[in-house]
């Protein structure tokens, strides 16, 4: 006995991480896999899973003493390296795919609202309204001028549509314009948001999908991205405003409250100061700031006596935390 299956019976099995927009975009929880495909992007190595935090930008930053050889070009800032060309064209592609998954999924969901319970549909267009936002925000900081250098130059494209066509570049100021009707379109969507109502979620509602709102791209966030938008194009009304309704909300004490006293953050901020005039509450403050310090430095040979360097070198710990040490 024979059996006969024809190729395109085996062709048409689609693989179980694909599927068609079609039957993506047909159902609440279709928007929901989508939304949760665009963090997936962004949590690869190629983009925030590494190099946009502890590897490149890293590197670029200067933020590590000791670096794989692979980041010598970066640390150098030589951007002419097949490896360094790699990872700048991984960076750029992965991002703007990002976008154009998002784009996608804002292009579907208005004509679905009646797939959804409420208030998924608010949470869900302006969680991705957010990261289109957020997403070309950076793009821009790693991609154009500063703000600061000239708010006139040509930057990136602000991509708003899923569409093979290329959207044309935007000035730096127009993108920044751009990614806050973004953020501010996101944040009026997103008072439908629990963190921001109060409502309580239980695991049976709706399977938990919107509880611990606090680990997501949330109203809360949305809001702390616009101070930080704001405070980039020097608007420091708004930027106030918006770091404020975050800070007086009261929803983040417990977080702020158990962040570690101590951060690494800033290993060098002692090395900057060893050459100038010691000031105890210079000392005190930098001390909050990092428990790791750079003390070798060149051509520090004959410094005066009152030298942040000849004080350390000459009292102990013990004394420069009394505060009493006068150089």
């Amino acid at each position: 006995m024979l059996a006969t299956v024809s190729c395109n019976d085996w062709l048409d099995v689609e693989p179980k991480s694909q599927v068609k927009d079609k039957d993506l975009f047909s159902s609440e929880t279709g928007f929901k896999e989508a939304l949760s495909g665009v963090y997936s992007i962004m949590t690869q190595e190629y983009l925030y899973g590494k190099e946009l935090t502890f590897g490149m930008l890293g590197v670029l930053a200067q933020e590590w003493d000791y670096q794989p050889m692979v980041y010598l070009d970066d640390k150098d800032y030589t951007y002419e390296s097949i490896q360094t060309e790699i990872r700048i064209d991984s960076l750029w592609c992965g991002l703007y795919n990002a976008i154009a998954n998002t784009n996608k999924l804002l292009g579907e969901i208005d004509a679905k609202k009646s797939l959804f319970t409420n208030p998924n549909y608010e949470v869900i267009k302006g969680e991705a309204l957010a990261l289109r936002g957020f997403l070309h925000f950076d793009l821009l900081r790693l991609f154009g001028a500063s703000y600061a250098e000239d708010p006139a130059k040509k930057a990136i494209p602000y991509v708003t549509e899923y569409t093979p066509e290329v959207f044309p570049q935007k000035t730096v100021a127009e993108i920044v314009d751009m990614v806050l009707v973004d953020l501010g379109n996101a944040a009026e969507y997103l008072k439908s948001d629990p963190i921001y109502t109060g409502k309580a979620i239980a695991e049976t509602t709706d399977n938990g999908y919107l509880m611990n709102r606090q680990v997501h791209l949330n109203y809360y966030a949305v809001k702390g991205l616009m101070a930080r938008a704001y405070l980039y194009k020097k608007d420091y009304q708004n930027a106030i405003r918006c770091a404020m309704e975050v800070i007086e909300s009261g929803k983040f004490e417990r977080q702020l409250y158990e962040m570690p006293y101590y951060s690494n953050t800033y290993p060098t901020l002692l090395q900057h100061e060893l050459k100038k005039t010691f000031s105890s509450s210079k000392f005190d403050s930098i001390k909050c700031k990092t428990n790791v310090h750079k003390l070798t430095y060149k051509n520090l040979e004959g410094l005066k006596n009152d030298t942040f360097y000849h004080v350390i070198l000459n009292y102990n710990l013990e004394e420069l935390d009394s505060g009493k040490v006068k150089p």
